[in-house]
């Protein structure tokens, strides 16, 4: 028997009958290894590009709510959790003439009723495939401090709102009024 110390070889070179297999295995335990190491380096790349799909994803599904909220008029009812039976809800009016993406919020700039408000940074959380507006405690000047979660689908929306200590549900439909804020021509001179 030729020993792993005469040869200065590896452990397959110990036992004579592995002394022709001895180069081959080790080969073989080489690429595998190599292989093993590739495939780490190739599945540590896909995490990234499926993070990249998903915020492209989240970037095209936010742009859609935008542009589907933007220019319309939400009309409908409001209702509250202390109406006596047979109260009917209370017609309910807003104007949404734009909405933007400011880092993690949006941008709403709304009007309720005849009154103009600031333009309110809210939330938009997602549902699923649908979008959720969020308002926790905002004050809002003139009405008073607002929570609303505000589910949107398609043309209708339904959510629950609150006033103080004043609960209760609103929900109507959503109509494209054409009325966006007018885009200024850059470096255009007016023809008149």
């Amino acid at each position: 028997m030729i020993t792993h110390l005469e040869k200065g070889g590896d452990i397959a070179m110990t036992n004579p009958s592995l002394i022709r297999t001895g180069r081959p295995l080790r080969t073989a335990i080489l690429t595998l290894l190599l292989l093993a190491l590739s495939l780490g380096h190739a599945t540590a790349a896909l995490p990234q590009s499926a993070d990249d799909a998903r915020e492209k994803a989240q970037q095209k599904r936010e742009k859609a709510f935008m542009d589907q909220i933007s220019g319309t008029t939400l009309t409908g009812f409001f209702s509250t959790t202390d109406q006596k039976p047979g109260e009917l809800p209370s017609p309910d009016n807003y104007e949404i003439t734009k909405v933007t993406k400011a880092g993690n919020f949006f941008l709403f700039h709304a009007k309720f009723g005849d009154l103009k408000l600031p333009p309110l940074p809210l939330r938009v959380v997602w549902a699923g495939t649908k979008p959720v507006i969020t308002m926790n405690k905002i004050p809002i000047p003139g009405l008073g401090t607002f929570s609303v979660h505000l589910i949107i689908d398609k043309k209708l929306y339904a959510g629950t709102w609150s006033h103080g200590e004043t609960i209760g549900h609103m929900w109507g439909t959503i109509k494209k009024t054409g009325k966006t804020p007018a885009k200024k021509a850059a470096g255009k001179k007016s023809s008149s």
